[in-house]
């Protein structure tokens, strides 16, 4: 069902009928009371995800509409209550309903950018007199939880899980970051051994890893995929460049654990042999199959060995495989 316009039989006659009666009605006959209506909004909202916004109207007469204008980026998805019809234009979205009052809620998609944002509307009456809705107005929209932090220099930036579709190309994904405009943004193409450059269209997906020159210190936020998404990717004989596709309590994963599904291959044969974590704005270290690894409990600095979200790595196959992240989208709401 199309949840933008809740089509009902006879709605649109039995509205333009009231309409027509309340122009002759006498003023006499007309209550003098305001039409009220409360806005209920949550005080914050990951990026990109969705929320619920609460209606409450009273002394609108025989019929009214509320009209709520959503802020800039917001998208409208739908309504579940059966006391309204519902028409759109834009962001400016209207729910008309028979009756002195309504109660409802209706769902929308935050922004993608983080920030703060305001909602406005107005209530109207039988009459079509308008008044401002009142209640809740602003609403923080927060990054999601997971920021990338970059330095000044070359950075490895990477993506721990599919990022939402407003944000999935290197040119939307680096639109606000300080990169230093006189260097070029590369990423290795393991499948030919060969450096290339990272286009505005090159999809940023994860497990995969982008070298970035950074012109001062900034973060990006990683905004998830709300459509099904699954991590991984082809690795192939000689190096790879790859990152870490996992969300957790703790902001890493051993390597010999993050990449299990590429320590036996197709065949039986050996996947990786040798990972290295390069000192570009993270920790250096080298790992080889077999070498033991300290735990870390996310505290301080992790020990050797500790594939980071956000970072990326080097991993030497001497046969070709297929990483497996460890992410997968949907999240549920509020992750």
């Amino acid at each position: 069902m199309n949840k933008k316009t809740i089509t009902k039989r006879f709605f649109p006659i039995v509205v333009a009928l009231m309409l027509a009666v309340a122009l002759v009605i006498p003023a006499a006959v007309v209550s003098a009371a305001p039409a009220l209506a409360t806005r209920t909004l949550p005080a914050s909202a990951d990026a990109g995800a969705d929320f619920t916004v609460g209606i409450e109207a009273s002394g609108c007469g025989v019929f009214g509409q509320v009209v709520e204008t959503l802020p800039s980026g917001f998208s409208y998805v739908g309504t579940d209550s059966t006391d309204v019809n519902v028409t759109q234009d834009g962001n400016t979205i209207s729910f008309t309903f028979m009756g002195d009052e309504v109660d409802f809620d209706y769902t929308v998609t935050a922004s993608a950018t983080e920030g703060s944002y305001s909602f406005s509307g107005i209530v109207k009456d039988e009459d079509l007199n308008e008044y401002t809705t009142g209640g809740d107005t602003d609403i923080d929209i927060d990054s999601g939880g997971t920021l990338v932090l970059l330095q000044p220099g070359w950075n490895i930036i990477s993506t721990p899980i599919a990022l939402d579709p407003s944000i999935d190309t290197w040119g939307e994904f680096s639109a606000d970051l300080d990169i230093d405009s006189s260097a070029v943004t590369y990423y290795f193409d393991g499948s030919s051994q060969i450096w290339k450059q990272v286009s505005d269209s090159y999809e940023v997906k994860p497990c995969d890893a982008i070298y970035v020159k950074m012109a001062s210190e900034d973060t990006v936020p990683i905004i998830s995929n709300p459509l099904p998404s699954v991590p991984s990717k082809e690795l192939y004989a000689g190096w790879n460049l790859v990152s870490l596709a996992y969300l957790g309590e703790v902001p890493g994963m051993k390597v010999n654990e993050a990449l299990v599904s590429v320590e036996e291959v197709s065949g039986g044969l050996t996947g990786y042999k040798l990972v290295v974590s390069p000192s570009v704005n993270q920790a250096p270290w080298i790992y080889i199959t077999g070498g033991a690894i300290a735990d870390w409990n996310g505290e301080d600095l992790p020990p050797d060995g500790w594939m980071l979200i956000g970072n990326g790595y080097w991993v030497f196959m001497l046969n070709d495989g297929t990483l497996a992240g460890f992410t997968f989208t949907p999240l549920s709401q509020g992750t």
